[in-house]
């Protein structure tokens, strides 16, 4: 019989959906696509009940009883297994959790990945309805898996602390980076985005949903004081999604945009960002908590310089392939992009270092770690 390994796939089909993927769904849907390229395993994505199945994962197994929330919160609430125990046991050896989406199953041995427990650290961060309730939620989902995958090793120390799992019930697999940002975006695909944009080469951008932990108002305000013939030939390009708890931000870059010298471009396609950093100046990114960062990475896999937090996993991931700032410092960060917009031999060797550091992320390489840690725990 051939040893198959399900992959919870619930958020990737809700930004399928929603057209328009997190990150949680880009790390989903890249193990799905490479793991059958590195390892002689079976996979397939799992889905629990949602209002449609993307065409994207209809080889995989659908669960139609309940929406996945329901499932848990009956699982937390009685101590009984997931409804759905059975039915995965029949055609699966093992489950990945790659969403923090964690069934409580008691055939089946339980991988979860944890990007980071910001929620729990920083509730102030995140969506404040029923805030307490959800990480008692999640708080409960982790005692469920049977071992834990994380993104960089800076999240370990968090993640003990505040699961209170044993670090050795840890494995660090670094994510990585899609092959096609190694590869220059067509002529006229970079055209048609920059005129739909109205944006010309040599921007300042910021790519994340705009929400407080990516700290967008010290990147604004590091932008205003800028000179203002920088400002004019270097603009600031937002790209992201309006979040939650950012309504002076939104002013604020409101602003900068009737002066000519912002855009905020809401989501993009994969097919635009790569355009965005393919024809940027640097990537700025003083978030002020990550558990990864992969804007960085594919920024590093675009030659594109990047100015980021030296501060959480975003230290660990820059390294020296980047500049390294406070995030809470303004004029640092302002100083920096000073620094990139005058200094193009600089600018140069950062693309070249950033370069370096990517070619050692691949999705390949996450994959096959991955493989090697569900091989231990069949």
């Amino acid at each position: 019989m051939t040893t198959v390994v399900g992959l919870g796939a619930t958020r990737l089909a809700r930004g399928l959906n929603e057209g328009a993927l997190d990150g949680i769904g880009t790390y989903t849907q890249a193990l799905l696509s490479h793991l059958p390229l590195v390892s002689d395993l079976k996979y397939r994505p799992v889905v629990w009940r949602e209002r449609s199945l993307p065409s994207e994962l209809m080889s995989g197994m659908y669960l139609p009883k309940m929406r996945m929330e329901y499932d848990l919160l009956a699982s937390a609430f009685t101590g009984r297994r997931s409804f759905n125990d059975n039915e995965i046991a029949e055609q699966f050896s093992l489950f990945h959790a790659t969403d923090h989406f964690i069934p409580k199953l008691c055939k089946t041995p339980v991988i979860a990945t944890l990007m980071d427990p910001v929620a729990l650290m920083y509730p102030e961060w995140v969506r404040q309805r029923g805030r307490k309730f959800k990480n008692w939620l999640f708080r409960k989902e982790v005692t469920w898996a049977e071992h834990y995958i994380t993104i960089s090793h800076f999240v370990v120390d968090d993640l003990v602390k505040y699961f209170s799992i044993n670090r050795e019930d840890i494995t660090v697999i670094p994510l990585g980076v899609d092959d096609i940002y190694f590869q220059k975006p067509a002529a006229g695909v970079e055209a048609i985005t920059l005129e739909k944009y109205g944006l010309n080469p040599g921007f300042f951008l910021f790519i994340g949903t705009i929400q407080p932990r990516k700290n967008l108002k010290i990147l604004l305000d590091a932008f205003s004081l800028l000179p203002v013939d920088i400002q004019k030939k270097h603009s600031l390009v937002v790209a992201g999604r309006l979040g939650w708890g950012c309504g002076e931000e939104v002013q604020i870059l409101q602003e900068l945009t009737k002066k000519g010298v912002a855009k905020w471009l809401d989501y993009v396609s994969t097919e635009e960002k790569r355009v965005l950093l393919s024809t940027a100046l640097g990537l700025v990114f003083p978030s002020l908590y990550e558990g990864f960062g992969l804007p960085v990475l594919e920024a590093f896999a675009s030659g594109l310089p990047v100015i980021g937090s030296n501060t959480t996993a975003l230290a660990e991931v820059i390294g020296d392939a980047g500049i390294q700032v406070n995030p809470l410092n303004v004029n640092e960060l302002c100083s920096a992009m000073c620094l990139l917009a005058n200094e193009p031999a600089l600018a140069l060797d950062l693309s070249e270092k950033g370069l370096v550091k990517a070619y050692s992320h691949t999705w390949r390489l996450t994959s096959t770690k991955t493989a090697e840690v569900y091989k231990k725990f069949m």
